[in-house]
């Protein structure tokens, strides 16, 4: 029987009140996740720390408004058949 094994028997074997201090032990012994923040927190943090000159302002534009998009035709080899060929 492994340590793990035999710990968890033990547990059984508790009363709910001392079940409840061995949770209470390995919830303090854990390490917790840390607070997720908004994008708007995270830029905010990045614009203190020097990382980005400034905050880009939001266009707002949903997908449904970018359906007329129509992306610039550039001449020459893709882009991804260039990196390709220089990763060889």
């Amino acid at each position: 029987m492994t340590t793990l094994e035999k710990v968890l028997e033990e547990v059984k074997s508790l009363t709910p009140e001392e079940k409840a201090k061995v949770r209470k032990a390995l919830d303090d012994a854990l390490p917790t996740e840390k607070p997720k923040i908004s994008r708007e927190e995270y830029e905010k943090y990045l614009l203190a720390k020097g990382v980005i000159s400034h905050i880009p302002p939001r266009t707002g534009k949903r997908p449904d408004q970018l359906k007329d998009f129509q992306p610039i035709k550039v001449e020459g080899e893709p882009l991804s058949e260039m990196i390709i060929r220089e990763r060889r």
